[in-house]
This record gives structure tokens, C-alpha cells and sequence, in this order.
């Protein structure tokens, strides 16, 4: 008996390095159109959820095969509901936020807390009784999401970048670091602080952007069925850092 296979598997096998069976994804896209839909558990991803930029990227599951269907993403016990409009292309990002992110020019460090000091290229911290932060006053949008980037050179403690109200793992090793935050609230200034004002470290290369479009596994959202505005149906207050997501597929 020959297998019917489903025009979304069809589509989905046409995309660049898609990474399931035919057979595998076929019967994914059955349970979502004929079925009670698809649970991914587990799920790790990064959400822009920013009115007019709504998307996924960076997933721990390729979201492509899915396009035309509803998401529902839970978080404890709150969710957040779009319709997954368009597969991701490639990630990309804003202009650069900060200033002098090498550390040339001690003055557009305006947030420049005892113990801190710029030379050299550097951003280099001592010991002190009471200075953690140096950084800069600047403007953050609540739910867009952002990407940071920092060469840790030395370090003797820990530290970690802020911008709003969410405070991410310290960082504690030497090397280049990136992470990925959604902005939880409109914030005027972005800063690096370290966990003890005893800490030491010298630190370069500290950037800052907005992620405007979702990765090539990743997928743009909009508010109803094939619709065209690109914002979330529905948010009951998740909190889109959480360090994993139940996402649930239906056909609507």
C-alpha cells in the first residue's frame, strides 16, 4: 500500500538540512492535523516576543516541519500562544547598542563603578570595598530578545551582564562568552557586575544587539492563522528565560 504523505512533509524535505526521516516527519505532521497534536518536551529555545517581532530561534528542535500550525509554550504553569507563520533563514542581528564595546574610551563607560577602571583595550577590574558595575546608559525594549557577547580574559570571582530586571548565571572562567536574553522589562542602562566587590578580572570585547530575525531552525509567529501581523496570540506571563519549555503542536 503506497504511503500518502502529507504536502507539510513534502515542504518540510525541501528545506535545507532538514533533520528527520520522511517517514518520521510524515507521521509527526499526521498527529498534528488528524490527531491530538505533538509535545516536545524539554524544549530550549530563545523568544522574541516584542510586538511586530515575534519568532523563535535557536530551538533544541527544528520547528520548520510545523509551519501553519499552532504553538502553545508552557512554562510552569503559564503559556504563550502564536501561530508558526514562516521557517527562519539565518539569524540576524541590530546595529551594535553600546559604545566603545573594546574598551578604548573610558568616557562612554558612564556607569563606571569603583574598582573599575578602562585601559589598555581592557575593561579591568581590583579588588575594592564596594564597586561591582561598570556599563552604560542605554535603552532596552521589554520582550525583545538580545544577544551579548564578552572575552574574559582573567578572572578571579564572577560576573555577569544585566540589562532590565533579569539577572542571568554569573560567568566564572576565562574565555568568549554569549548568551541570549529577552529583555523582561524596558531597561535604561546595560552593565556588567561582578558577584563581590572583591572580585578581579579583566574583561574586552563586551557587545550587545537585538536578534531581528530567527535562525534556520527557528520560525516566525503571528497572531492568528495565516496571518500577517507578527505578534504572540496570548501570553499569561511566561518567563521567556526559562532554561526549558513544554511546547505543544495542534492544528489549532
Amino acid at each position: 500500500m503506497k504511503r500518502h504523505i502529507e504536502p507539510e512533509t513534502l515542504a518540510y524535505d525541501a528545506l535545507p538540512n532538514a533533520t528527520q526521516d520522511q517517514f518520521g516527519t510524515n507521521e509527526l505532521i499526521k498527529s498534528v492535523k488528524y490527531g491530538s497534536g505533538v509535545t516536545l518536551s524539554g524544549l530550549t529555545c530563545n523568544l522574541s516576543m516584542v510586538n511586530g517581532t515575534a519568532f523563535i530561534t535557536n530551538p533544541s528542535v527544528d520547528l520548520r516541519k510545523y509551519v501553519g500550525f499552532k504553538i502553545t509554550i508552557t512554562e510552569t504553569t503559564h503559556t504563550l500562544v502564536g501561530y508558526i507563520k514562516s521557517t527562519g533563514t539565518s539569524e540576524t542581528l541590530s546595529d551594535e547598542i553600546l559604545d566603545d564595546t573594546v574598551f578604548d574610551d573610558g568616557a562612554k563607560w558612564t556607569i563606571l563603578q569603583s574598582g573599575w577602571s578602562v585601559a589598555g583595550g581592557k575593561g579591568v577590574k581590583v579588588s575594592d570595598a564596594s564597586g561591582r558595575n561598570i556599563g552604560q546608559a542605554k535603552n532596552t525594549t521589554a520582550l525583545a530578545l538580545y544577544k551579548q557577547s564578552l572575552t574574559i580574559d582573567a578572572i578571579s570571582g564572577a560576573l555577569r551582564p544585566i540589562m532590565a530586571a533579569y539577572t542571568p548565571a554569573y560567568w566564572t572562567t576565562t574565555g568568549n562568552k554569549t548568551q541570549y536574553v529577552t529583555a523582561d522589562a524596558n531597561g535604561t542602562s546595560i552593565y556588567l557586575r561582578t558577584s563581590s566587590a572583591a572580585d578581579t578580572m579583566t574583561v574586552d570585547g563586551f557587545s550587545v544587539k537585538q536578534v531581528l530575525t530567527p535562525s534556520a531552525t527557528g520560525v516566525t509567529i503571528v497572531s492568528t492563522r495565516n496571518g500577517s501581523t507578527f505578534n504572540w496570540t496570548s501570553d499569561s506571563g511566561i518567563l521567556p528565560n526559562a532554561a526549558s519549555f513544554t511546547a505543544v503542536i495542534t492544528k489549532e
